[in-house]
């Protein structure tokens, strides 16, 4: 692909552009025009040539949606992997009532899973929720994408891209389905694609580009006449139907990764030797206790997210229809031994359409509380040593790509061997809560360190948290972090602490608090987190090898 030359950008528009094309895996270069006004060079290197890893089915393989009118259905299928990056890869057909539309169709690719529509899903800018959306023509307020009135020739430089909106996402705002390039350009949203051989391929801005066009070129041309005469309107009969990767349930599958494998070395799949019930346990426990009081393998939220109820170490909930499939391995005994009162409509939830299920589970609720009645049952439920081992054994493949990543984006670059169990849990977090580095290396924590010598890296992450803006609460963890800190922090966990400050730069600017008092904790081993005091010195003071 050319290189791509985009001029005439204020400071905060560069910004925005500079971190927009990192996740396409291009290679970026910022010019200074003079009178506060850049340019932006973006390249794509070139594909390696590699055989494919996979055989991936062709869009119309796709069972037709059980919905009349104009339907575009997305399949996905699996999540691959390049370096740091991370998507989705899926297959998309349109039907109109039911039968497939011609030449409406190929691949696609997102954020990794699971999906979620919840303030969590904004946070960690992951994929969206699988569902029925309805479908709108959409012009946003920065002129990066229109339905009507998109340039016209276009080009990676020319805005507005042709899109089509997506609506009622709950939390998750801007979810369009548009072209891109390079490897990924989304941070909810949909990018349609020629098909992709394996994770080393591009998609190509010009094919995408077509497709997009083919797609509301289909739409208008079905609708005709009530097809809308302006952009943020809805399309009449027109819905997206989001279908889940056709395995057990999402936490497995965010895990299932095509990349490239050298003989003689285990599988990216495989399950990592050695790493222990003891260290996957203890990594769930740190998570999980961030986010629920006392025992996580016991945590029970109700429908505040959009998702119902929500379970266990990894809150696994019936929106996202994560939950049902460890319900339904537990059995249906095992639901009514725990659960005498709500056993039966909650083994019903599980077994019946999400739709339905989050109908069933919401009736328990008053303003999306659950009764204490309900909750005592469902604590007992999955605190049971079933739920328990249903639980670690869903949990095991998170832990082995949080390992893994440990390892050879962290401890091989610095030449440490194997990951500490504080490494581990600091990156089983990263997993669980934001999805990956984000491209941030240790090259970039030697640079910041270099930039600040005599341990002035830690001073200056400290003043910075000082100064986050955020919520009352979780202002006063920041104020009372950065204090205590800089005293407590030992010389050997310097380098973690700053990537723990430059990944937290990677998140939305709104969470930066909370995500640097989380990592900083784990860092540290002491801390604040959601106004609560942890330390986790006795935890990390185990041998320094996941043995079983």
């Amino acid at each position: 692909m050319a290189d791509t030359l985009i001029d005439g950008l204020t400071a905060e528009q560069l910004k925005e552009e500079e971190q927009f094309y990192a996740d396409s895996g291009a290679a970026t270069t910022s010019i200074d025009e003079g009178g506060g006004k850049f340019s932006l060079l973006v390249s794509f290197a070139d594909e390696p040539v590699e055989p494919a890893k996979t055989e991936l089915p062709h869009g119309t393989d796709i069972e037709p949606p059980d919905l009349d009118g104009y339907v575009l259905v997305l399949q996905r299928l699996t999540t691959e992997q390049r370096g740091s990056l991370r998507r989705t890869v899926g297959v998309y057909q349109s039907f109109h009532d039911r039968r497939p539309v011609a030449d409406v169709n190929g691949f696609c690719v997102e954020r990794p899973g699971p999906g979620d529509n919840s303030q969590i899903g904004v946070a960690n800018e992951r994929r969206i929720a699988a569902g029925t959306y309805p479908l709108f023509t959409h012009a946003g307020d920065n002129g990066r994408y229109n339905t009507m009135h998109f340039r016209d020739p276009g080009g990676l430089s020319l805005r507005p891209w042709p899109c089509i909106g997506v609506e009622n996402t709950d939390r998750r705002s801007g979810i369009l389905i548009h072209c891109a390039a390079g490897f990924l350009m989304s941070i909810g949203c949909i990018n349609l694609s020629r098909p992709l051989v394996n994770a080393q391929s591009n998609l190509d801005y010009d094919d995408s580009r077509a497709r997009v066009i083919a797609l509301i070129t289909s739409i208008r041309n079905v609708l005709g006449d009530h097809f809308p005469g302006d952009n943020n309107l809805k399309i009449p009969t027109a819905s997206l139907v989001v279908r889940d990767e056709p395995l057990a349930n999402t936490s497995a599958r965010d895990d299932i990764i095509l990349q490239p494998h050298v003989r003689g070395e285990p599988s990216p799949g495989s399950p990592v030797a050695g790493l222990s019930d003891d260290w996957i346990t203890t990594a769930s426990d740190v998570t999980g206790h961030f986010e629920n009081a006392g025992d996580p393998f016991a945590g029970v939220s109700g429908n505040f997210d959009g998702q119902g109820v929500s379970l266990g170490v990894l809150q696994w909930n019936i929106g996202q229809g994560s939950l049902p499939p460890l319900v339904k391995e537990g059995g249906e005994a095992l639901v009514h031994s725990c659960m005498p009162n709500f056993g039966a409509d909650f083994w019903k939830a599980c077994n019946v359409s999400i739709p339905d299920g989050l109908t069933i589970v919401d009736s328990w609720q008053s303003s999306n509380r659950l009764p204490a009645e309900a909750t005592t049952e469902l604590r007992a439920y999955m605190g049971s040593p079933e739920m328990r081992a249903i639980q670690l054994k869903t949990i095991r493949a998170t832990a082995d790509r949080a390992h893994r990543m440990a390892t050879t984006e962290w401890c091989t670059p610095r030449a440490t061997g194997q990951p500490t169990l504080k490494e581990f849990c600091w990156f089983f977090d990263i997993v669980t809560q934001n999805g990956d580095l984000k491209g941030v290396r240790f090259s970039d924590v030697r640079t910041f360190t270099e930039g600040h010598p005599g341990g002035g890296a830690v001073e200056f992450i400290c003043d910075w948290l000082k100064n986050v803006e955020a919520p009352p609460k979780i202002a006063d963890d920041c104020a009372k972090n950065a204090s205590a800190w800089p005293a407590i922090l030992a010389a050997e966990d310097r380098d973690l602490f700053v990537l723990s400050h430059l990944r937290t730069l990677r998140s939305k600017e709104a969470f930066w608090g909370v995500v640097m008092n989380r990592k900083g904790t784990l860092t540290v081993g002491r801390g604040r987190v959601n106004q609560e005091d942890f330390d986790l010195r006795s935890i990390f003071n185990r041998p320094p090898s996941p043995s079983s």
